[in-house]
């Protein structure tokens, strides 16, 4: 009887083991948390040479045409002489008469491939010759003062290209790479560092602010040619910062703020290198050779050898276009300084740049109506006066970043304009500023109101909220479909709740819940086979125009057997049991 009531006992545990095998685990978090975000006002600076406070179309009058009979194909400009390059040598002619320029100097060098001028001397880049500096001190008495000349056994230096920045000399070497000089002592510079040409020829070599951006041919392959970004700001240690590969040799660059423009054989491109590395914003494989640029304010100054005279509207550098174009004017290099312009070819030729309205538009305040949610669309305010008549007022404007967008702001009386933009996602940054333009052409933007972008991010905390949701039955088995419940809350109205699941990793079309009463909405999905892993969360949107988003914490179950089959084969465990034990009673 003893032993009986043992192997009674023993079954009965075996069973419910059995059937209580099946659990499975489960974790839900009744609330989830909505990150919000607070207005925060950040500036960012742009340079001041970006817009042009000027009329777009000037009128452009001959002061002086002199110095003919020759062929320039280079100037700079330095105090009141202007330098020009030749076959001989170097021109310098006294310019502080614009209307009546005279030959003050020269130096006689055919050796000479390029030059620039700094303070009293001008540093020479000159092939086989090497470097030389040159005191211009006295422009009637111009005299070699120091030289220095890379040579490393068979490999002669050939200087092609030069800079100068702070009396450290950068040269391009189509022989020794690209070499730097410290001319701190003009009549002694000193090789402070060389690099062998990044395993090409340096071809060309160009200095602004803390950057050198070098131009490369490869020595082996003649169609390789690469465009190097180099830091300078240590002369004695350069720093590599980007390269592009490019189609040819680059025979035009200027630069201004954090803006590059460059001509690479039949491409014109336009790089922003404001992030410490190049990034090509701007490419135009259809104009032909251009042979001269200078970049100022709102326009660059360019000559194309298929065209005439053309002044490039780069505002917007991403997105520059022709301004205007102009007849009788030719340069194979030219300069734009204080409204002037220098051009050589046969001969110097100044002309006058003449932006004639006298009086600018002012933008006398402006500002921004920040948007309360994402339902609202942010607006753009400003007051414009001018001694004519304001004409177009545009807002320029960027989100995150991207790209920059122009839109007409409407008038209100004439003076007041305003114009709204959106729907606009919570977190999105938006920067923007205002150009105005009067009745004559005349531009005036926000940049004299503080010299920056002006900037506002998206606020929103107006999420679905979700208060509870619940699983209903908790045990899940093979034949059971499982109903999901949950409560989601909002102050502009619930548009769509949907639950999201995976079956074995693998995820489900997302089930539309019913809203059933209140804020309470349900679904049902299921049955699943035995053993299946199931994850699943819920999803709520509300009814604003983006409809703001959010998702409730990650819940989890393991599928048990079928419970008809669990409790069959446990019945037929117990009876079998049973008639063991009635069986060895009566034996």
């Amino acid at each position: 009887m003893k032993y009986a009531k043992k192997r009674m006992i023993y079954s009965i545990v075996l069973i419910i083991v059995f059937l209580t095998s099946t659990n499975f685990t489960f974790s839900s978090s009744t609330n989830n948390i909505v990150e919000t975000y607070d207005e925060i006002d950040t500036s960012i600076s742009y340079d001041s040479d970006d817009y042009l406070h000027a009329a777009p179309e000037p009128s452009i009058i001959q002061l002086s045409n002199t110095f003919g009979g020759e062929s320039y194909t280079k100037i700079l400009i330095q105090d009141s002489y202007a330098y020009l390059r030749n076959s001989s040598g170097i021109l310098i002619v006294d310019i502080s008469d614009l209307e009546n320029p005279a030959l003050a100097g020269y130096f006689i060098d055919s050796s000479i491939k390029d030059y620039c001028v700094e303070g009293s001397y001008a540093y020479l880049a000159c092939g086989t010759s090497g470097t030389k500096i040159a005191d211009i001190s006295d422009p009637t008495n111009v005299t070699v003062v120091g030289s220095y000349n890379y040579d490393y056994g068979d490999n002669n230096g050939v200087s092609v290209q030069i800079a100068v920045k702070d009396s450290y000399v950068f040269v391009a070497d189509s022989v020794d790479g690209l070499e730097v000089l410290s001319a701190v002592d003009p009549t002694n510079p000193v090789g402070v560092y060389r690099h062998f040409g990044f395993g090409h020829y340096v071809n060309s070599i160009y200095v602004y602010g803390s950057y050198a951006f070098v131009g490369l041919k490869d020595r082996f392959i003649s169609y390789d040619y690469e465009f190097y970004l180099i830091d300078i700001s240590d002369p004695y240690s350069l720093k590599y910062r980007s390269e592009f590969t490019v189609p040819s040799t680059i025979s035009e660059i200027c630069a201004r703020g954090s803006t590059l423009y460059v001509q690479i054989g039949g491409e014109f491109r336009i790089y922003d290198f404001s992030s410490d590395s190049l990034a090509q914003i701007y490419l135009d494989d259809s104009w032909g050779q251009i042979r001269s640029i200078d970049v100022s304010g709102a326009y660059a100054y360019m000559h194309r050898s298929s065209s005439d005279f053309e002044l490039f509207d780069v505002s917007i550098p991403s997105a520059p276009n022709t301004a205007f174009a102009y007849e009788n004017i030719t340069a194979v290099d030219l300069i734009y300084e204080d409204s002037y312009l220098y051009a050589v070819s046969n001969g110097l030729a100044i002309y006058q740049v003449d932006f004639y309205d006298t009086e600018n538009p002012e933008i006398v305040s402006f500002g921004h109506i920040h948007p309360i949610s994402s339902a609202d669309k942010a607006s753009i305010y400003c007051a414009v006066t001018d001694d004519t008549a304001v004409g177009v007022t545009n807002l320029h404007y960027r989100t995150n970043g991207g790209d920059w967008k122009v839109a007409s702001m409407s008038t209100l009386d004439g003076l007041n304009f305003e114009r709204s933009f959106g729907y606009l996602w919570e977190g999105d940054i938006i920067e923007y500023f205002i150009v105005a333009e009067d009745s004559t052409g005349m531009k005036w933007d926000t940049e004299d109101n503080g010299g920056t972008y002006y900037s506002f991010v998206i606020e929103e905390t107006d999420k679905p909220n979700f208060t509870y949701f619940d699983q209903d039955p908790n045990l899940v088995y093979a034949d059971e479909v499982v109903t999901i419940s949950c409560s989601v809350t909002d102050e502009t109205g619930i548009h769509q709740v949907l639950l999201h699941y995976s079956v074995n990793n693998v995820s489900v079309t997302p089930i539309v819940m019913t809203h059933t009463t209140g804020s309470t909405y349900t679904a049902e999905f299921g049955p699943f086979e035995a053993d299946s892993e199931i994850s699943y969360y819920i999803s709520a949107q509300d009814s604003t125009v983006h409809g703001n988003y959010a998702e409730s914490s990650v819940a989890n179950f393991t599928v048990g057997a079928s419970t008809k089959t669990s409790y069959v084969f446990g019945i037929g465990l117990f009876v079998i049991v049973g008639l063991a034990y009635i069986y060895k009673r009566k034996r």
